[in-house]
């Protein structure tokens, strides 16, 4: 289902609720965070669920919001992810693709500042606002932590 080719412009959509897009909740703007939505296709907002991978070589990438132009930044310990200006040498901006295998085009994203973990739907929710977080990957019923990326 994904449609990634490489580096350009993608919407992440959580494979356990295909019906939701990851999104940037930008309503106070001194803290933007990710979060699940309803697919938004229309107007402004829409560039709050598109988001630009940029290739970086040795697989790893910046995502970066295409409505603020910020990089998706990782946080530890269960904490909602967020959108930031930093430096591009910071690690916590820095991530890798790794296909699921298994012939659904889907994804597992981690994080190179937190080794060992990928992006999470907290607690596999589908409600609007359900935060992002990174988290250890699960053995089974991790089909909240793999994404398809979509062109939109």
């Amino acid at each position: 289902m994904s449609d990634f080719n490489g580096p350009g412009v993608y919407t992440i959509v959580p494979r356990h609720v295909d019906s939701k897009r990851l999104d940037v909740d930008d309503s106070d703007e001194d803290n933007i965070r990710l979060q699940l939505y309803d697919p938004i296709t229309s107007g402004k907002q829409r560039y709050d669920q598109q988001f630009m991978f940029a290739h970086l070589g040795n697989k790893e990438f910046f995502i970066i919001s295409l409505k603020h132009g910020t990089y998706l930044t990782a946080s530890d310990d269960e904490e909602q992810l967020t959108s930031e200006v930093l430096p591009p040498v910071n690690r916590r901006i820095r991530w890798k693709l790794h296909p699921v295998g298994d012939g659904s085009g889907a994804f597992f994203i981690s994080s190179l500042a937190y080794p060992g973990k990928v992006i999470d739907v907290q607690y596999g929710y589908d409600d609007n606002e359900t935060a992002i977080i990174i988290y250890p990957p699960k053995e089974d019923d991790n089909e909240n932590q793999q994404f398809f990326l979509i062109s939109p």
